[in-house]
């Protein structure tokens, strides 16, 4: 039984797109290759192009200083606790984020979440201190 639809398509197609092929393959190939040189300059820390000339070595050497560095890895990566706070009235979060900052525990992050009366808090913890960190952020 022949597909009821294929009426829809003429009976002589002649696809144009085909004939770009060879070019698109190119262009792929840019895409790619563009995509993995900002996977290696777009997450650093600091400025790849000051790390490499304030490096000392052979051009391998540089480029290995650069790569030594590493990303600027979220919490996702890099592990850490997420705290949904909820407050009978609106957060500010300015006053949160200066004192979980005088706690030291590391890079906190403090932001808006839903409505002005929900915050989420994160903050980078270590195996050793995760329990000590929550315990002070929680006080």
């Amino acid at each position: 039984m022949p597909w009821p639809l294929i009426k829809l398509v003429p009976m002589k197609t002649n696809l144009k797109f085909v004939r770009l092929a060879f070019l698109m393959s190119f262009v792929s190939v840019a895409a790619v290759i563009g995509s993995f040189v900002s996977m290696f300059t777009g997450g650093f820390r600091e400025n790849p192009m000051v790390v490499y000339e304030q490096a000392s070595g052979s051009p391998m050497d540089r480029i290995g200083v650069i790569l030594s560095h590493g990303f600027n890895l979220g919490i996702d990566f890099q592990g850490g606790t997420l705290l949904e706070v909820e407050a009978p009235q609106p957060i500010d979060l300015a006053p949160v984020r200066e004192g979980l900052t005088e706690l030291g525990i590391g890079d906190i992050q403090v932001q808006a979440f839903g409505d002005p009366t929900h915050a989420l808090i994160r903050f980078e913890t270590t195996t050793e201190t995760a329990e000590q960190a929550l315990t002070s952020v929680q006080a």
